[in-house]
């Protein structure tokens, strides 16, 4: 007899897309993500090559809406917190992964990842992504907390 593990089913969207440059203090925000169906959603925002020089910082962020097109508000505690960019070594080619229990509270039907920078110099190009994962599980994420990952979990 063959034991199976239980399946899960995963998936992808609200892209935000592979930004030239994140200059300045112009947010740039992901496509809305309906969630309807699953029970976690790990938000990942993915750096390039940052310049060690960078006199700069960016803060991500997950936003919830009822309607996936108006009201979007920050989720409480779904932030990266103001990652400063001086040292190169912490973010360079690095990822953030903001992962949110859907089940907990009263959650809005869809999200999106928002990254706004300031300062004046270039950050390098950046993406962003979420994965919706059902089962009880978030998608599997890194447990280090190195210089490279940095996991906020929001339950």
């Amino acid at each position: 007899m063959t034991t199976m593990a239980p399946a899960y089913i995963a998936k992808f969207g609200g892209v935000l897309g592979v930004a030239a440059a994140f200059v300045g203090t112009t947010s740039q925000s992901g496509r809305a993500v309906d969630t309807c169906g699953y029970s976690h959603a790990s938000c990942y925002f993915l750096f390039g090559n940052v310049a060690g020089t960078v006199s700069s910082s960016i803060t991500i962020t997950v936003e919830e809406s009822a309607d996936g097109s108006t009201g979007w508000t920050a989720i409480t505690g779904a932030t990266s917190g103001t990652l400063a960019t001086t040292d190169a070594s912490a973010y360079d080619d690095g990822v953030v992964c903001i992962v949110i229990n859907l089940l907990s509270g009263s959650r809005l039907r869809y999200l999106r990842v928002k990254a706004t920078p300031a300062g004046s110099a270039d950050l390098g190009q950046c993406a962003a992504f979420i994965a919706l994962s059902e089962g009880g599980e978030a998608i599997p994420t890194s447990t280090t907390s190195g210089a490279r990952f940095q996991r906020v979990v929001v339950v």
